[in-house]
């Protein structure tokens, strides 16, 4: 976002926690700025509204980390849930998308592979926001 979107932002953040009977600080709009300012607008208040409209994390108010999560939904990047994975048995999928060779994991239980995978995606999304930084703060 630029600095001309922080208006809107904050009215957008104002009014999703006014659903939930909470008010925000001018400090907390600070910090929720700054968590979110890599993102477009757009994609925040969409997240905000898939937060709004999800079943079983929506009926508690969003946190920054909550918008995010969803966004990275929205783009298709974040991690699948390890039950949705082992159904549709997508393990070699998934170590291909982190680059990690299948011979890594021979002989490891599920839980180290998806732990594994877990850090992969981690140093990823970490990545990706330090390039964000670097190219001027668009995500």
């Amino acid at each position: 976002m630029s600095p001309d979107d922080r208006s809107m932002f904050a009215s957008t953040v104002t009014a999703t926690l006014e659903l939930y009977r909470q008010s925000v600080s001018e400090a907390a709009l600070s910090m929720w700025w700054a968590a979110l300012q890599p993102f477009e607008l757009r994609e925040v208040q969409a997240g905000l509204q898939a937060h709004i409209q999800d079943a079983h994390r929506g009926r508690f108010a969003p946190v920054p980390a909550d918008v995010i999560g969803h966004v990275e939904e929205l783009r298709g990047e974040s991690l699948p849930a390890r039950p949705a994975i082992e159904q549709k048995g997508e393990w070699a999928k998934l170590l291909r998308r982190y680059g990690i060779p299948a011979s890594q994991t021979a002989g490891m239980e599920g839980d180290q592979v998806w732990d594994l995978i877990q850090r992969a995606h981690k140093a990823q999304r970490s990545s990706r926001v330090q390039l964000r930084a670097l190219e001027g703060g668009k995500a």
